[in-house]
Parts: structure tokens; C-alpha cells; sequence
């Protein structure tokens, strides 16, 4: 009843349901749905059923190909089996998705990323560098999960094939919750990844729009507009993640840069 209720909805928003597949994760107290499209329409069909998000009670999330549907699920049967809980127990694990929700609502972030500065000083303390004479063109305009890089034609192509998951929250933040994200490496923990998505979604109007088990990338609403602000939130960016830096960008100022009026933010962990 509930993917027929939920495949009319879409349905009736005008949208092709042909692929719409229902799924049983474990631990979740409802089914949830897979939708596909080409990689080039994929942001366009997220933001039209983002718009349906507080009639559906789903959240719509880009999710790549279908490897990266199975490393998502994989990762999170993974966490469900590391927290000693049974995976049929969808009470108790339903409770252990509203601690990582409450924790994260909570979470003290400057602290922890004063935190995060004591602790990973050789990493956290990264060149500032100086601010590019020639500005890029405003950060990513494609996504990750929905382009590859094509070498022979020197350029993004987007992917054929794209699965979008519909998990049942509707608050963006909550997503890492559900998915059991982070936790590994230099990737912050579950509530931590809360707790920032929270907070930039109340600064800069961003929601996560697209996941995978190693990474994360926002819509951005309201990007920042100054030097000063992109360089406040590229601070706290190579806090939450530190590749930025040392795998891309190399300082602060060229993060920033790219940070100017952003549609996208992508965040990547090894």
C-alpha cells in the first residue's frame, strides 16, 4: 500500500515511476524506494521531488550507480552490526537512530572543531595561502555521484545510470543518521556529520543532495558572497574534511575561492 501511495504521489507530480523499486533495509521501520534516471537529469529530478518531501514524508538522495547503492548498504548493515543491536529488532534500532539524531542536534560544533584542531594539529593546520588573482567559476556545477571525468574528451560526462534513494526523514540532517555514516579514518563521526549538516543548512540553506559510504555533497541555497565568509566556512571545511586541503585545494584561500557562490559543496574521505 505504501509504494502505491507513494509511487501516485510522484506519479501525479508528473513523474516517470516505471523504475520505482520498494526496499527492506534492515532496521528501518519503513520501506524505502529507488528511483532511476540519467546522471544528467538527476538534480533536476531531486529537486522535484525534494519539493514533495513534506507530502511524501521521504527524502530524496542521489546515490550514484548501483556499486555505490551496494557500498552504501553494505556500510550500513556494517554499523547496524557493530552497535550489538538485533537487526530485527527495528524498536531498538529505531531508538539508536534517535540518539544519533539527538546527539548531533546537540553537539557543542565549535568545540569540536577547536576539538579537531588540537587533536590533528599536522593536519587541521593547514597554509592559509593567498587569495587567486583569477576567480574559478563558482565552485562545482556538476556532482560527483552523477559525472565522471572522461580523459579522452577532457571533461565531465554524466553517467548513464543513476539510482535516487528515498529514506523516510525529511530534514536533510537526519540523513547521516539513517545511513549510519562516518566513523572511520579521518571521516567524523554519525552525529557529527548531524551536526554540521544542521548547522549549514540554518547558515547557508544547504541540504545534502547526494551519498555514498565515503561521500557527502550539498545543495547550496545561499552560499557565501564575501571573502571573509568563504574563508570562515573553508576553515570549518577542512575541519569536517581534511582531503579538501590536502588532496585538492592545498589552502585555505583556493578553497575559499571555489566556495564563492557555490551551487554545490563535495566532500570526499580516504
Amino acid at each position: 500500500m505504501m509504494t502505491l501511495k507513494f509511487g501516485e504521489t510522484l506519479k501525479s507530480a508528473g513523474m516517470d515511476t516505471k523504475s520505482l523499486t520498494a526496499l527492506d533495509w534492515p532496521g528501518l521501520h519503513s520501506r524505502i524506494f529507488t528511483l532511476q534516471t540519467e546522471g544528467g537529469k538527476a538534480i533536476e529530478l531531486w529537486q522535484r521531488t525534494r519539493a514533495l518531501t513534506d507530502h511524501t514524508g521521504f527524502w530524496p538522495l542521489i546515490v550514484g550507480e548501483e556499486e555505490h547503492l551496494t557500498a552504501l548498504r553494505d556500510n550500513y548493515e556494517m554499523e547496524l552490526s557493530s552497535e550489538e543491536e538485533s537487526v530485527n529488532s527495528h524498536h531498538a534500532l529505531g531508538d539508536s537512530m534517535s540518539r544519533l539524531i539527538s546527539s548531533g542536534e546537540s553537539l557543542d560544533l565549535d568545540e569540536w572543531f577547536k576539538a579537531r584542531i588540537a587533536e590533528e594539529k599536522d593536519r587541521a593546520q593547514c597554509e592559509e595561502g593567498t587569495w587567486p588573482i583569477d576567480l574559478p567559476s563558482r565552485g562545482n556545477r556538476n556532482l560527483a555521484l552523477t559525472h565522471r571525468y572522461d580523459y579522452a574528451a577532457g571533461s565531465e560526462k554524466p553517467l548513464a545510470r543513476v539510482f535516487l534513494l528515498f529514506l523516510p526523514v525529511t530534514v536533510a540532517w537526519q540523513v547521516p543518521a539513517i545511513l549510519r555514516l562516518g566513523g572511520w579514518n579521518q571521516c567524523p563521526q554519525t552525529d557529527t556529520h548531524v551536526a554540521v549538516a544542521k548547522a549549514w543548512r540554518q547558515r547557508y540553506g544547504a541540504e545534502i543532495i547526494s551519498a555514498t559510504n565515503n561521500i557527502v555533497e550539498m545543495y547550496v541555497d545561499s552560499p557565501p558572497k564575501t571573502k571573509d565568509e568563504s574563508l570562515k566556512l573553508a576553515r570549518e571545511q577542512s575541519l569536517y574534511c581534511s582531503d579538501l586541503i590536502h588532496r585538492k585545494y592545498k589552502t585555505l584561500c583556493a578553497l575559499a575561492a571555489n566556495l564563492l557562490d557555490a551551487p554545490f559543496w563535495s566532500f570526499w574521505w580516504t
